[in-house]
């Protein structure tokens, strides 16, 4: 958010290719319903990373997601990596 090209992840430095934003209207903690209220909200569907909290309820919100929007979500392991 501070505009760094590159940051360090599990030790490993990462060049920055994201566009980053910032979600002011929540918390660093919003709960779930609030999540899929701002979600249901979207016209054209996103691409969703969860990588927030245990896999376990990682994986249990990424069917959440999944199942009503039919969003494209991904749950990433560890050193897993996306090109967008």
């Amino acid at each position: 958010m501070d505009g760094a090209k590159v940051v360090e992840v599990l030790g490993e430095d990462i060049v920055v290719r994201a566009g980053i934003h910032t979600l002011g209207g929540f918390s660093a903690h919003a709960d779930q319903t609030e999540l899929l209220n701002w979600i249901a909200q979207f016209k054209k569907p996103p691409e969703i990373f969860i990588v927030h909290g245990e896999e376990t309820a990682s994986l249990d919100f990424q069917k959440v997601i999944s199942d009503p929007f039919g969003y494209k979500t991904h749950v990433p392991a560890r050193g897993e990596k996306f090109e967008l």
